[in-house]
């Protein structure tokens, strides 16, 4: 499946992208927004890809830049929910020199209209630390809205964090029209 934006294209990840995956996720300015604990050995990075192959609940993509065809990133709806009609997003821009340039952000408006038109969801979540600007500016421009803020959520390093609660409801992200146009049609 191909699913095309402005500047990405959305593809299945794929045991290819592997390689790319693990080096993103051992890199710590990488993943410094990030919860985990992350997986350090191409082993486990394999496990991880095999798990989230085999669970029909999660739907996950390579983002590749629309021009290059290079691999920059990934992004995932996981935890989706066919009766409560919604599910979780992440996303991950591995290559530096893509951060800022609004690869995110376009990547993330080809998974939401996936998510909406194809999935039939209603609502789309997500959490994020309140440190991570960029990323709450990704989500904002897709149509994320804050709705909360969860007190000393995780423990990331040791420390307990407040993560940013953020959705997006199926009706606001198909009915904006200063987004749409930008978008794909599936």
């Amino acid at each position: 499946m191909k699913l095309h934006g402005l500047l990405t294209t959305l593809v299945n990840l794929e045991k290819s992208h592997i390689p790319k995956c693990w080096n993103w996720i051992n890199d710590a300015k990488v993943i410094r927004h990030m919860s985990g604990p992350f997986v350090t050995t191409y082993r486990g990075e394999l496990k991880w890809f095999r798990e989230m192959q085999n669970n029909k609940n999660n739907r996950v993509f390579a983002i590749l830049d629309k021009e290059t065809g290079t691999h920059i990133g990934n992004l995932g709806l996981e935890d989706i929910s066919r009766y409560h009609k919604k599910a979780t997003y992440g996303l991950i821009i591995g290559e530096k020199k893509y951060w800022n340039k609004g690869y995110g952000t376009d990547a993330t408006r080809i998974a939401l209209r996936y998510a909406f038109k194809r999935l039939k969801l209603n609502k789309v979540s997500l959490t994020v630390f309140p440190e991570n600007k960029g990323g709450i500016k990704v989500y904002q421009r897709a149509g994320f809205k804050k709705v909360g803020r969860l007190k000393k959520d995780v423990k990331v390093r040791g420390k307990f964090q407040d993560t940013i609660f953020m959705e997006v409801m199926a009706e606001d992200f198909l009915t904006n029209k200063s987004w749409r146009p930008q978008i794909s049609t599936l």
